[in-house]
Order: structure tokens, then sequence, then C-alpha cells
């Protein structure tokens, strides 16, 4: 009995550290960044919109190369495709492509219908027009994420309940929560709960890597695309369009659903 607690207060600490770990080493990205940006504006007097969004993007690549050394490194979790099957892969890979465009669609009218406040859209604007920045929020941030919001956390949190979808809707909370956004935390909320359920169906974090990655460059796209304040439903004038298409994300992304469980259906590893 003593063991068990003594196992449980164990993934309890290392979630509580995880995450800590996790702030404080983007932290150090942007204190490793800040001499070389009070360097600059003491030397050029004045600042620069451009180098500004460099030193950002700067900042912001390196903290989250700084968490995914730092989890792998340490053996924290890993980035692995077993146990899926090599034959599998593929299908896996573009079966969530698809699964996440489907997400996209009526996320993104919901997140505009609730009206939700997105006070981070200067950053992200920033950081979108900077091929570091592009990198960052594209491919190593949603790589850094899973590594440690399912790679720790949801880990964690499966092996201290014993219900799977307690673990699930608790590790996409805490990952809603902890990007401070309000458009975010709806957002990342809900896809933490599919990131959750993929892990959890698979046994790796590929998939969940290749749903973060898709749905980052899609909206890191759009925004280069059509402008930083571009949303659906002011483009798209006509109100059964709109319905439409939201309609036909949900299609597909219950379709992408079903048949990724029916291809999972006896596939449960942790």
């Amino acid at each position: 009995m003593r063991q068990r607690e003594d196992v449980k207060k164990a993934n309890a600490k290392r979630i509580a550290w995880g995450i800590v770990m996790f702030f404080l080493l983007q932290i150090a990205g942007a204190l490793v960044v800040a001499p070389f940006a009070l360097g600059y504006y003491a030397i050029a007097g004045h600042s620069d919109a451009q180098v500004s969004a460099w030193l950002l993007a700067a900042a912001v690549l390196l903290g989250y190369v700084f968490v995914i050394r730092f989890f792998l490194k340490r053996r924290w979790t890993a980035i692995r495709w077993s146990p899926i099957a090599r034959a599998d892969r593929l299908a896996l890979c573009l079966l969530t492509v698809a699964m996440t465009i489907g997400f996209a669609l009526p996320e993104t009218y919901a997140s505009e219908l609730l009206n939700l406040n997105d006070d981070l859209s200067g950053m992200f604007s920033l950081l979108s027009h900077n091929v570091l920045g592009t990198l960052a929020i594209s491919i190593i941030g949603p790589i850094g994420e899973e590594l440690v919001f399912r790679g720790v956390v949801l880990k964690g949190l499966l092996r201290l309940s014993r219900r799977p979808w307690v673990a699930i809707v608790g590790s996409a909370l805490i990952f809603g929560l902890v990007h401070m956004n309000p458009v975010q935390v709806f957002g990342a909320s809900l896809m933490g709960l599919v990131m959750g359920w993929l892990y959890v169906r698979t046994g790796s974090l590929v998939p969940g890597i290749v749903m973060h990655v898709a749905n980052n460059s899609l909206s890191t796209a759009l925004m280069l695309a059509f402008g930083d304040d571009f949303l659906l439903t002011q483009s798209i004038p006509s109100v059964g369009l709109n319905v439409a298409l939201c309609l036909a994300g949900c299609l597909l992304f219950a379709a992408t659903i079903r048949t990724l469980d029916r291809r999972l259906a006896r596939r449960i590893y942790i």
C-alpha cells in the first residue's frame, strides 16, 4: 500500500516539475537572448520592429529547443514510432492531417462565435512573419509541447488514474490553461482531448505531434495569406456557406476519427 502511494507521489511530482520546467526553460531562452537585445538597443539608441521580431523569435525558438533537449536528454519521455506498425505509419499520418483540418473548421467557427479575446495576436503576428518565428510556432513549439503535455503530464496522469478519459481530460485542461490566452485556452483544450486520445490509442507521441504541427502550420499559413485579422465568419458573408463549411469539417473529423478508431480497435497500449 505504501509503495503504491509512493509511486503516486512520484508521478504527481514529475507532472508538477514537468510543467514548472516547461516555463523555466522558456524563460531561460529569453534570458539568453536578452543581452543581445539590450546591446542592440544600447548601440542603436532606438527600437526597430524587424529587429525586435527577430529577437522575439530567437527567444521563443531557443526556449522550445531547451525544452526538447531537457526532456529527451533526461529520458522523461521519448519520440518514437513504436509500437505503431511500420505498415500503418503513413496512413495514420495522412488520417491525422485530414482529421486536423476537419477539427480546425468547427473549432474556428466556435471561437469566433464565442468572441474570445486573442491577447497575444500582436506577438503571433510578429512571429508568423519571421522565419525563426514560423519555425518556432509551426514545428519546434508543437514538438516541445507534446513532449511535456502528452509525454510527461498525460503519461503521469494515466498512471495516477485507472480511467484513461479522466487523464485525457485533465491533461487537456492543463494544456489549455497554460496558454493563458482566452482563444487559445479554448482551442488548445479541445485539441488536447484529441491528441490525448491519439496518445492513449497508439502509445506514441508521433500522431499528436503530426496533429499539432498541422494545426499550427495551417493557422500560420492562413495568417500569412489573409492577414492577421482574418475571420472565417467575416470573410464568407453567406450564412449558408458558413454552416456548410462547419458541417463539412464536423463530418470530416467524425469520419477520420471513426476510421482511426477502427484501425486502432485492438491497440490500446497504455
